[in-house]
């Protein structure tokens, strides 16, 4: 049996050398390694502009996200916890892998930033997401977020089972709750990857009738069955996935969002080199 590798981080460079960096999970154990391997990877190609696509990421182990948050960060609070008395405390106090304070670090990246997010991505890719957002180190874009801000604490039972208490709640670095109102992006943009799936049973027409449907446009001839019944189902392909492990294939032509992060970093870079020009 050959050893299976689940990969939480993939990465590729896209055209202009811009960076493309892709978490699709922090449940995994790795994403430490794989997430410093990606970035390292990305700055040996000399990588200064970059997109971080956490969309679908449901969360996982926060300590994973407070640790890529502060990858981004040289300074700053990431994430605190708010119980119900309105006490306020640092999540994972300020040392070690779970820190909340954002250190600067020769393995950070410095470069400019665009955050792409959809209605799936929730719990720590939120809290990465509002801390990159509120202290101002990238714009957000996509879909408002799931909105999963809440603490559980864990308690034992003699009988072997588990009380799980919902006590405290997530903030973010300007003291935003996400809870039920997640994280709304800085340009707001549908995901399009996955195009729309339709699927449409009619009944009632005469036998062998032709109809004729219209669906974004586009006119639809169909043919009612001996019993009158007529159905039309369009499953629009899959977006395409690299072979290699760890490297991702960023779909150019039909992700509107990942168009626009594009756009967004060449205006900041265009914006740079404006302000760079001598004055006469």
């Amino acid at each position: 049996r050959d050893e299976i590798k689940l990969f939480a981080v993939t990465s590729e460079v896209l055209p202009n050398g811009v960076g493309y960096l892709s978490v699709n999970t922090f449940y995994n154990q790795q994403i430490f390694d794989q997430f410093d391997a990606a970035l390292k990877k990305l700055k040996d190609a000399g990588v200064k502009k970059m997109v971080l696509d956490l969309r679908d990421n449901g969360g996982g182990l926060l300590c994973a996200g407070t640790y890529i948050a502060d990858r981004f960060l040289s300074k700053g609070n990431i994430v605190s916890l708010r119980d119900r008395t309105g006490h306020e405390t640092l999540y994972g106090g300020s040392d070690g892998q779970c820190s909340s304070v954002a250190r600067p670090s020769s393995a950070d990246y410095t470069g400019d930033l665009v955050v792409l997010m959809n209605k799936n991505s929730a719990s720590a890719s939120e809290i990465v997401a509002g801390a990159l957002q509120d202290l101002g180190r990238a714009k957000i874009i996509g879909e408002t977020s799931y909105g999963k801000g809440v603490a559980q604490t864990v308690f034992k039972v003699k009988d072997g089972g588990e009380v799980r208490l919902v006590n405290q709640e997530w903030l973010t670095p300007k003291g935003r709750a996400i809870q039920k109102k997640g994280i709304i992006p800085d340009v707001t943009l549908e995901d399009t990857r996955y195009g729309k799936t339709f699927n449409i049973d009619g009944v009632g027409a005469k036998a062998g009738q032709k109809l004729t449907l219209l669906i974004d446009g586009k006119r639809i001839a169909l043919t009612a069955d001996k019993d009158g019944n007529f159905k039309y189902t369009k499953i629009p392909p899959r977006p395409e996935s690299s072979s290699v492990q760890g490297e991702s294939k960023a779909d150019l032509k039909g992700d509107a969002e990942l168009k626009k992060a594009l756009e967004v970093l060449q205006m900041s870079a265009n914006t740079a080199q404006a302000g760079k020009k001598p004055r006469g």
